[in-house]
């Protein structure tokens, strides 16, 4: 091997090296094992490696050659995947599309020599320089295309690696891979007997593939993961609902067995009233009724509704909210059947309620209010909130977000919604600096004519109204 030979074997390695093995490390920035300088002085000292190893194999074959070449592609692949921190399937791939764009560039240089020697065009300078002329090529090729796939690589690939599952790269290597493999066998377009157009043609045709092969073997398994990640979501939330429905349930029954004890203790002190009241205990007798009159003030609850246990929710919430003096009123024109089962109708006004009374318990000033209207209207139920609160609001991509310690999205909104979508309708969250509004329409099994009071005429049928139309109204 004559020494411009020698100089152009290192030259053509180096060009078809470095700039992309280069490419590769862009999306893992901030992400390496070791620091830049270090970096560079392994891969200096691996290009002197090689080097060293064409002056002492000099005389080899062109075969052997390339096979030295190759191995040294993969000590290069080795060197890049210890450095960054990352797995050796998302490593490979990105170290295979960048070798795609090193045949793309090639292919591109190739196909001008064909242009100029079908129009027969000849290179100036001496014969011996000849073969430096597509390093040149490709230097300047590279230049004009290296902006672009930097970018391609900065904004498009780095944040898609973080989403896709890690288990994912082990087999989404192997696309590239095979694409390129098949490349000297079907493309061939750099074999000694010169550039092939046949070959130019399926290089073409492989590089494509393999780039939008890609492209789209990420993006279906993106949106494979997100339909999953939705039914895991969607299942989460179907637990939280029931664990809620449940304590709202139990509530219920608690609060009953309360107003039934209560009762039957106002009984027995009624029957001792009586008893000391013939033995002429007066005394006795005006201390027990007095402490009837304090105990049992509220013996005869507050009715806000027909519907049984969205009555006793508003009634448990209407003392809670008094003891933090919060203004809490109801206008509840429900039915006893509402067409919602009972235990989620119970979890969408509880999640209403507790939201808006946290609200109002962190305010430190103005006044706390909380309005709730509820109706069945056009076969459909409607429910509105109204709080007031101090203002701020934790919002992150479109979605509110809790302020307690734990912080995450919202539980108690995404139930909310849930609810709404599983019984067709909508719910909506708006706010300004003073009140933050809910409103939610949910699609009912039970027409207007079965809801409403046996006294009252059916009213005329209509069609009922979008939830979009129904929301827009409320608000």
């Amino acid at each position: 091997m004559s020494g411009l030979e020698m100089l152009y074997s290192v030259l053509e390695f180096l060009v078809l090296c470095l700039p992309y093995q280069a490419l590769c490390y862009i999306p893992f920035i901030g992400q390496f094992r070791f620091g830049i300088g270090k970096i560079v002085t392994l891969h200096a000292a691996l290009c002197l490696l090689y080097i060293a190893g064409l002056f002492l194999w000099r005389d080899a074959s062109g075969l052997f050659l390339q096979v030295y070449a190759a191995l040294f592609l993969f000590l290069f692949f080795g060197l890049y995947h210890l450095t960054v921190s990352a797995s050796a399937g998302k490593t490979a791939f990105l170290f295979l599309l960048s070798r795609a764009y090193a045949l793309l560039v090639e292919l591109l240089i190739r196909t001008a020599e064909l242009i100029g020697e079908a129009f027969g065009l000849v290179l100036p300078g001496p014969a011996d320089l000849t073969p430096f002329y597509p390093l040149i090529g490709m230097l300047a090729v590279l230049l004009l295309t290296g902006p672009l796939f930097y970018l391609l690589f900065d904004r498009s690939l780095a944040p898609v690696l973080d989403e896709v599952e890690e288990g994912a790269w082990d087999y989404l290597w192997t696309a590239p891979a095979a694409f390129l493999l098949l490349f000297p066998l079907l493309a061939d377009p750099f074999s000694s007997e010169g550039v092939q157009l046949p070959g130019l043609a399926a290089g073409y045709v492989l590089t494509a593939a393999i780039a939008f092969g890609s492209f789209f073997m990420i993006h279906t398994l993106l949106a494979a993961q997100q339909a999953v990640e939705e039914r895991e979501r969607r299942r989460s939330l179907q637990r939280q609902i029931d664990l809620q429905a449940r304590s709202y349930r139990e509530l219920r029954e608690q609060l009953i067995e309360r107003a039934a004890a209560r009762q039957e203790l106002h009984r027995r002190l009624a029957v001792m009233s009586f008893m000391l009241y013939q033995g002429k205990t007066k005394k006795a007798l005006e201390d027990i009724t007095e402490y009837q009159a304090a105990v049992f003030k509220e013996n005869n609850p507050t009715v806000y509704c027909r519907n049984q246990p969205v009555n006793t929710l508003a009634g448990y919430y209407k003392a809670i909210a008094a003891g933090q003096d919060i203004d809490l009123q109801f206008s509840l024109d429900l039915p006893q059947k509402t067409g919602i089962p009972d235990d989620e109708l119970c979890v969408l006004f509880g999640c209403c309620l507790e939201n808006a009374i946290e609200a109002c318990e962190r305010m430190t000033e103005g006044s706390k209010q909380i309005q709730v209207i509820s109706k069945m209207t056009g076969g459909a139920l409607a429910l509105s909130v109204d709080n007031s609160f101090d203002g701020h609001v934790s919002l992150v991509d479109g979605s509110f977000f809790s302020r307690k310690p734990q912080g995450g999205e919202g539980s108690g909104l995404r139930c909310i919604g849930e609810i709404a979508l599983r019984y067709g309708g909508a719910a909506e969250f708006k706010y300004d600096k003073e009140q933050f509004h809910v409103s939610v329409v949910l699609r009912s099994s039970v027409s207007e004519t079965e809801s409403a009071p046996e006294k009252e005429e059916p009213p005329e049928e209509a069609a009922p109204p979008s939830p979009a139309a129904l929301l827009n109204k409320m608000v």
